[in-house]
């Protein structure tokens, strides 16, 4: 764009130039067609980005593949996720496929579950992956957390007193380490009752740190 912001950045096109050579990108990704419409934006906003580190990813339906065939998707790490929309003034969930599969030198990297959320930080997850690919090691990310524990004030003030029942007994935190882990991070849990913090970490994540055990 005129105003450059989103022009890929040079730190990125040199982190893929460094494995560049041999590699090939393949979107999988649902049909506009079968796409809700907060989605059927997806495709274009993926290939403007690939396109602009110059990569010519190859398209692929998988809703056009064989049973068999989707079956090795799932196995490799690609399968299709749930988004929620509405259809007939009713919510509805609806199947799609969306992620981006990097191959070379016999290396996979698969960068799966592309939403409009992903998609923003899509430059940053194909730097990680080329740096991955060219045999870097998956960050180490300790995250430490406990079962939610709110004060008697805060259970009585931001749930009962609204009718709701205060979150107790689940780990609320689990959505975030399987984003993690999604993304390409290597995630150690850290028991806050008996801390061990895992050799060669390079990321600390201390979720509700003002429970000091």
């Amino acid at each position: 764009t005129e105003d450059r912001i989103h022009t890929p950045s040079r730190l990125t096109s040199r982190l893929l130039e460094g494995c560049r050579e041999g590699l090939s990108a393949e979107l999988l990704l649902s049909d506009r067609l079968h796409m809700p419409a907060s989605l059927k934006g997806l495709e274009v906003r993926i290939l403007a980005t690939l396109r602009g580190l110059g990569l010519r990813p190859r398209i692929v339906r998988p809703e056009d593949l064989t049973p068999a065939e989707q079956a090795k998707l799932r196995t490799a790490g690609i399968e299709p996720f749930d988004v929620e929309t509405i259809e007939g003034d009713a919510p509805a969930t609806t199947h799609v496929w969306s992620a981006l599969r990097l191959q070379r030198s016999g290396k996979t990297e698969v960068l799966p579950e592309l939403d409009p959320r992903a998609v923003e930080h899509l430059e940053f997850l194909l730097a990680a992956a080329a740096k991955r690919l060219q045999g870097a090691a998956a960050p180490i990310v300790g995250v430490l957390s406990d079962l939610p524990r709110l004060t008697p004030a805060e259970a009585h003030t931001d749930y009962q007193q609204k009718g709701y029942t205060a979150p107790v007994g689940s780990d609320v935190y689990s959505f975030a380490k399987k984003l993690l882990a999604r993304h390409g991070y290597d995630v150690v849990y850290i028991n806050p009752e008996s801390p061990v913090l895992p050799p060669k970490m390079d990321l600390l994540v201390w979720l509700q740190p003002r429970f000091p055990q």
